[in-house]
């Protein structure tokens, strides 16, 4: 009986390790479309908001344009030319990007945006998110950057949207508020 409680905790060990590092927030479908590449340019996607937590806890606002000039720039021989690889490593996070490196764009003209991290938001849990922070819209969500209490707390929101599967777009139009709604494959 005593061998079989221990093989029984080894199986049950060994399936929550196996669960928990594996980052299920990547989305195929969403990283092929952004990865996808016309006559050397990067994809047409670039007015999606992509947000990403660097290895030094920051916070990073950017689009595919800025990704694909650092993965062209610094990460294509370790990726062996997969565009897509490098993305699906980042918004997994299994390697985040370093500051060092993206500090050497900055004031180059490219959408790049560095922000704290709100922990205490980091820590909620989406469905909180939600009923805190957004205001539902049919199949949508809207942030409004004035209902938020500063721009840390705003873009922390953004990212947690994003890395739960939703896209980010703004509308400057309509009075500069954030559209959010959920990846869906066309």
């Amino acid at each position: 009986m005593r061998y079989k409680l221990k093989y029984l905790i080894l199986i049950l060990s060994f399936g929550l390790l196996f669960c928990s590092c594996k980052n299920e927030k990547a989305n195929p479908e969403f990283i092929e479309k952004l990865s996808a590449i016309e006559n050397g340019l990067p994809s047409p996607y670039f007015n999606y908001y992509l947000f990403l937590k660097t290895k030094d806890g920051e916070l990073i606002e950017t689009n595919i344009i800025f990704l694909y000039k650092l993965y062209q720039d610094h990460y294509s021989q370790d990726y062996k030319n997969n565009f897509k690889g490098f993305l699906t490593d980042l918004f997994s996070e299994d390697k985040p990007l370093k500051m060092d490196d993206v500090n050497l764009y900055k004031g180059k003209g490219y959408l790049l945006n560095i922000y704290d991290i709100d922990k205490k938001i980091l820590n909620m849990n989406i469905e909180d998110i939600k009923k805190e922070y957004l205001q539902s819209e049919q199949e949508s969500f809207i942030l409004i950057p004035n209902k938020v209490a500063n721009i840390s707390s705003l873009k922390t929101v953004l990212y947690e949207m994003f890395i739960n599967g939703y896209i980010i777009t703004i509308n400057d139009y309509g009075g500069g508020y954030y559209n959010i709604e959920k990846y869906q494959s066309k």
